[in-house]
């Protein structure tokens, strides 16, 4: 009965976040159907668990401007001794796939030392307890004002 509804019902359902009663209604509403509730919800109930496993498979999480990084994976099977084998993720590059920046501000302390990602960098005398800017790309780090600059390498 729902098979001339089947493919309006797989897409509309993830946008009504798979709610069987909303299917129902529009579809009485808006495209005649005149089966009945429980019809649905059994077509439905497949359709919500895939919605349920898409959505443990894509995580999305934010991070500051130049705080992020992406790594590609690439798969390989390992063979063990007594014959079986497991597949591990490996990185398909000791480099990220595009350039890492990052650029924060931070303020020089007393003993001239600046932290920034875990580590404490040592700057002229001249900076401290004054605002400087600290920029990491591609493996060095920049520290200074308008004034002066120290460079390290990591």
């Amino acid at each position: 009965m729902l098979t001339s509804h089947a493919d309006w019902l797989q897409r509309r359902a993830p946008e009504v976040r798979y709610s069987a009663r909303i299917l129902y209604q529009e579809l009485r509403r808006e495209r005649g159907y005149t089966g009945s509730y429980e019809t649905v919800k059994r077509f439905v109930a497949p359709l919500r668990e895939l919605g349920r496993c898409d959505s443990l498979t894509q995580t999305r999480f934010e991070t500051a401007p130049g705080e992020q990084s992406q790594v590609d994976w690439g798969q390989a099977r390992v063979a063990f001794r007594h014959g079986s084998t497991r597949p591990h993720l490996l990185p398909t590059h000791r480099q990220p796939s595009f350039l890492t920046e990052a650029k924060v501000s931070r303020l020089v302390a007393r003993d001239w030392l600046v932290s920034f990602r875990s580590n404490r960098y040592s700057v002229p005398c001249g900076l401290v307890g004054q605002p400087v800017e600290v920029q990491a790309r591609e493996g060095v780090v920049c520290i200074g004002n308008t004034l002066m600059y120290s460079v390290v390498s990591i």
